[in-house]
């Protein structure tokens, strides 16, 4: 190890010196020492912020196969931290779709000589520098913008105005969340963010008035032209979601840490929608805002859209087919944001049915209400806004059903309809859960109120927790 950076930080700091110029000198008065890397610092004073002028900087990093485009990040990220950065600043790296953490580093005083002279620098510089040198590709330039917030937050040190960069495909592309993934010509809508089944949630947020530029190694990114203008849009609303600011999307590295615009920062209306991935169809630049973002029309379609049933016609089939089964719920509550999931097994096959399994062999999910308000009045005669399951078999002792409480602030009053052997049957039960646990009691749903087990076969035995 001593060996492999006693060679590499000569060049490194010649490297270094040629990009930035070894006479200037820093332009901060400030005369405090900084802190090394990895110690955790108290809180600061927002007379200190403005009076130092001090940042902390979140270089989120995923490189492509593309090794010309990954040195000029990096000589951005040097350039920046040897001139451009106020001396007491902090500077983080992660890198790849994981955001792991590379490095930390505190920015020294001087000039560009001066710092990169600076030991921690140097080390923490030196580990970059052999990074980026032979970087990891494996994550194929992704970066997981749903994870922006959780790493920004994990490695924040001080209460400094946050900035970030980001150097990576602007595409979300993953194939876990294909309901939600940019694939050629799709954009994930606007509804998606913040719905609870998305990948892009808003908590946590970022910390207030971050501004961010996001690089991209490839300009020519997405399908054409009107794709990559309807992702820039989403990836600016969902960080403006996040409570922070999107200036830019370019491929200039220059550019990569300049957290200056002479835009207004426009904020970006939602466009009405549902939940998943639309296409994109109109682009107009006669409506282009700043930087290229803009107004976008698009046309919805839904992730459910072949299940197009509706609940009434699904128990009814099932009364008249024996060999089926089919349920449905609805709820009120005092709390109007009040979630309540099914989650259904059957016995000797593969998979559950719940809100994010909508498919098995053996049965369909197809409807899932998120907000006791939208459920509407309860009612066994229209159905409105119900959540339905249909098993393709009629052995009802096989099947296993709990409700889960995902949100709440006040008790249910469930309503369950079921369907088996031709018959439809109603039930009507409480649950007295003020707190709803977001799903998470899945795999121990004896340790929680917030699940419930629900028998099916007489349908009038008292409800009990249990496990799968």
């Amino acid at each position: 190890m001593s060996m492999r950076i006693s060679l590499s930080v000569p060049l490194l700091v010649a490297a270094c010196l040629q990009l930035t110029g070894c006479g200037e000198r820093s332009r901060s008065t400030s005369t405090a020492p900084p802190s090394p890397p990895g110690v955790t610092t108290t809180a600061v004073h927002r007379s200190d912020i403005q009076q130092t002028g001090r940042t902390e900087t979140v270089f989120v990093f995923s490189p492509t196969e593309n090794q010309q485009r990954t040195d000029l990040a990096k000589r951005a990220l040097f350039t920046y931290v040897a001139q451009q950065a106020v001396p007491g600043s902090w500077v983080h790296v992660a890198v790849g779709k994981q955001q792991s953490k590379l490095a930390s580093l505190v920015v020294p005083e001087g000039s560009p000589r001066k710092r990169i002279r600076d030991r921690d620098l140097r080390t923490a510089l030196t580990v970059i520098h052999d990074a980026f040198d032979r970087p990891d590709t494996t994550s194929q330039g992704q970066v997981n913008l749903p994870a922006l917030a959780a790493t920004v937050r994990k490695l924040r040190r001080t209460e400094y105005p946050c900035r970030v960069s980001i150097y990576g495909d602007p595409l979300y592309l993953n194939p876990e969340q294909q309901g939600y993934s940019h694939a050629p010509g799709k954009v994930t809508t606007d509804a998606s963010i913040g719905y609870k089944h998305s990948p892009f949630q808003i908590t946590p947020p970022l910390p207030k008035d971050t501004r961010v530029v996001w690089g991209t190694p490839d300009a020519a990114f997405g399908l054409d032209e009107q794709h990559r203008a309807a992702v820039r849009r989403f990836n600016a609303l969902y960080i403006q979601s996040l409570g922070g600011s999107l200036l830019r999307t370019t491929e200039d590295t220059s550019l990569l840490f300049h957290y200056e615009t002479p835009f207004a920062i426009d904020r970006i209306a939602a466009v009405n929608s549902e939940p998943g991935i639309a296409e994109v169809s109109v682009w107009s630049e006669a409506e282009e805002e700043s930087e290229g973002i803009g107004t976008m029309k698009l046309r919805t379609k839904e992730i459910n859209a072949s299940r197009s049933e509706t609940v009434e016609a699904v128990l009814t089939a099932a009364e008249n087919d024996p060999r089926t089964i089919a349920i449905a719920i609805n709820w009120t509550s005092a709390d109007p944001s009040c979630d309540i999931d099914m989650y259904l097994t059957s016995n000797g096959l593969p998979g559950e049915l719940f809100f994010d399994n909508q498919e098995t062999t053996w049965g369909t999910h197809f409807k899932d209400v998120v907000r006791s308000e939208t459920a509407g009045e309860v009612d066994v005669e229209d159905f409105k806004n119900w959540e339905w399951l249909k098993v393709d078999h009629a052995r009802l002792h096989d099947l296993s059903l709990y409700l889960n409480v995902y949100r709440t602030e006040a008790p249910a009053r469930v309503t369950i309809v079921r369907v088996w052997n031709g018959e439809r049957k109603v039930r009507v039960i409480d649950l007295n859960v003020s707190e709803g646990d977001g799903g998470l009691g899945r795999n121990n749903r004896r340790a929680t109120d917030a699940w419930r087990r629900v028998s099916l076969y007489s349908f009038s035995e008292r409800d009990e927790p249990g496990t799968l």
